[in-house]
Parts: structure tokens; C-alpha cells; sequence
């Protein structure tokens, strides 16, 4: 990747035809290899919005969300859109990495975090997804749900 020429398609091939979890395989393959670490060489070599995005892909995605849930509270403006579709995102074990994930960068609870920043019942409904068990894959009762 050094040096004047970058494949730029070869990039955008590599990191959208692998999972996260293989981004992140590849990143450590590529230290052992070149004995440099891929996110440096991209910074190096990509610039704008083409880098922004390689290094969001190549970002564990715990940590990307943590960094989502964070700008959308501490940005020019408090983005609550993102906050519901990323915490209704999230089963309860994902939810619960994330939190230990946010306490270990920002040292502060999430759900401290995200009510700090909102007001009204978006606060309330946050606070009811960051703080309550969900369960997923659970057969829904049609008759209790039409009752509802």
C-alpha cells in the first residue's frame, strides 16, 4: 500500500467483502506481515470521505457503536435518530458489551451518558432500552398482543 498508486479497489474489496470480525482478523494478518498497522497506512495513503469510511470498517464494531452513541450526544446538534435505531439494533447481550465497551473509552455509564443529553419522552424511552432486559426470538402471543 505504500508509495504512490494505491488500489483503491482492492481496498473496497477487501474491507466490504469480509465481516467485521474478519476486518479485524485481516488488521492483525497485516501487522504480522508488514510489521505496520493498516490503519496508519491508510491514513498515509487515502484522504476525505473514502478514508473516514475504510477506517470506520476497519473500526471492532462494539467501539464504532460506542463512537456513534457518543457524537450523537456530544455533536453540533443531539442526533436522536440514531441513538433509538442503534440501542432497538441491539440484542441484550450485544447492548450489555457495548455499555462495558463505552465505561472502558468515555470511563462513564451509558445510560448516564445518553440521558444526559436528552429531554422529554425520549429520555424516558431511552432509559427503558438501556436499562431493561429484552428478549428476542420470543413466540409472540397473537391474542395478548390484539388485546394490547
Amino acid at each position: 500500500m505504500r508509495g504512490i498508486g494505491t488500489d483503491e479497489k482492492i481496498i473496497i474489496d477487501i474491507l466490504t467483502r469480509h465481516s467485521n470480525s474478519q476486518r479485524q482478523i485481516i488488521k492483525k494478518k497485516y501487522k504480522t506481515i508488514y510489521g505496520r498497522v493498516l490503519e496508519e497506512d491508510i491514513k498515509s495513503e487515502l484522504g476525505g470521505h473514502f478514508e473516514d469510511v475504510c477506517l470506520a470498517l476497519l473500526t471492532p464494531l462494539a467501539e464504532y457503536i460506542v463512537d456513534c452513541f457518543y457524537f450523537a450526544i456530544k455533536g453540533l446538534r443531539t442526533d436522536e435518530k440514531c441513538i433509538i435505531e442503534l440501542l432497538i439494533s441491539l440484542e441484550s447481550m450485544d447492548l450489555r458489551y457495548v455499555k462495558t465497551v463505552f465505561q472502558e473509552k468515555y470511563n462513564q455509564e451509558l445510560e448516564d451518558f445518553l440521558i444526559s443529553g436528552l429531554t422529554g419522552e425520549i429520555k424516558s424511552l431511552v432509559a427503558m432500552l438501556t436499562t431493561k432486559e429484552r428478549e428476542f426470538y420470543v413466540e409472540v402471543d397473537e391474542e395478548l398482543a390484539e388485546a394490547d
